[in-house]
């Protein structure tokens, strides 16, 4: 399958599609060995080439802009040994061929889904109460801290902040939304008190085009806290239906209120997940993306596969994705109430 880098999320989608054993193919630049002199020092030149290697190991850091596939070539001219280490690096705007002894039916979801991704918009949430304001970016990845401005009420052993000092910082909060977008995303404003309600009259009066697609709604909290609180609650779906983020929340979220329940309707650890899903009990099986790689959880992954169990890649960068992470990685929402004990 061959598939076209649009943007960062891509990316990501990548990095849980690409395991080792795959043949990926792109274009690379490698040491021209023709022309080195092992005499004399000289600059090596370098070729452009399109190479297929069999990947072993694949390296992506949250937010970044670029992949790195390493493995062996197995593929391209004829000059270029085979066997030989390489690095691909995947960029925005690239593309990669990837070819699989079998494509799972989670990975061509996750594909569709990035697909579909590309026409949705991100979604920006601010967390203001009178001592902060932490500007937020919620992406299928997770939640993106961008910015932090502090407040009047920061200003600790002052009595009276000078005047003029709160209009002065909604004109700064008003710059960061340009800064950041907001005309062109939706925008979420939440936290506790009327600093939110303020700032979004003030913004309304003086850049209207900044907020018209905005929406406020009160949490108990400020800060990242604040967003994150904003998510469980379901604000994100409201503004921006399907946002994954939200959903992999919602899931893991239904994991731990029915294991506080006791009800036997999710289990989470290893044997007690594959106990369920080759029972039939699992419906949905959920895996944090930490754990995707390792040998047993991909024979699982099969397992659910074969057997029409949905399967949700979890990711860690966002709180709930740390949660399932804590429980060893591994969960699964039951069709009926099962407990192992009595398998």
């Amino acid at each position: 399958m061959k598939l076209l880098v649009e943007n960062g999320d891509d990316l990501w989608h990548l990095r849980h599609l690409i395991q080792s054993g795959d043949i990926v193919s792109a274009v690379t630049w490698r040491r021209d060995e023709r022309s080195t002199d092992m005499v004399r020092a000289e600059k090596v030149e370098r070729r452009r080439m399109y190479l297929g290697l069999e990947v072993e190991e694949v390296e992506y850091a949250d937010f970044s802009d670029r992949l790195r596939i390493l493995g062996l070539i197995r593929e391209g001219p004829d000059d270029i040994p085979r066997g030989a280490h390489h690095t691909l690096n995947v960029e925005v705007g690239g593309d990669v061929r990837i070819r699989k002894v079998r494509w799972h039916r989670f990975e061509l979801e996750r594909i569709d889904e990035a697909v579909k991704a590309t026409r949705r918009p991100a979604v920006l949430i601010v967390c203001i109460d009178d001592e902060t304001a932490v500007f937020a970016a919620v992406r299928q990845i997770g939640v993106e801290k961008l910015s932090e401005i502090l407040g009047p009420g920061s200003m600790k052993g002052v009595d009276k902040p000078p005047k003029g000092i709160k209009e002065a910082w909604f004109q700064e909060m008003t710059e960061e939304l340009a800064r950041v977008g907001a005309a062109d995303l939706p925008l979420i404003i939440v936290g506790p008190g009327f600093t939110r309600t303020a700032l979004l009259d003030y913004v309304r009066a003086h850049r209207s085009d900044l907020v018209a697609r905005a929406v406020t709604e009160g949490t108990g909290r400020a800060g990242m806290v604040g967003g994150q609180e904003a998510i469980r609650r379901g604000m994100v779906s409201r503004v921006v239906e399907g946002a994954r983020v939200e959903l992999e929340t919602e899931m893991v979220e239904e994991v731990l209120a029915s294991i506080g329940r006791g009800d036997h309707r999710s289990i989470y650890g290893p044997n007690e997940v594959r106990g369920a899903v080759r029972a039939g009990a699992a419906e949905t099986l959920l895996v944090s993306d930490d754990v995707v790689r390792e040998g047993p959880v991909v024979e699982l992954l099969d397992e659910a596969d074969n057997i029409g169990t949905r399967v949700l890649i979890v990711s860690t960068s966002h709180e709930a994705g740390e949660r399932l992470s804590r429980l060893g990685g591994l969960a699964a929402l039951c069709r009926y109430p099962y407990d192992p004990r009595d398998s």
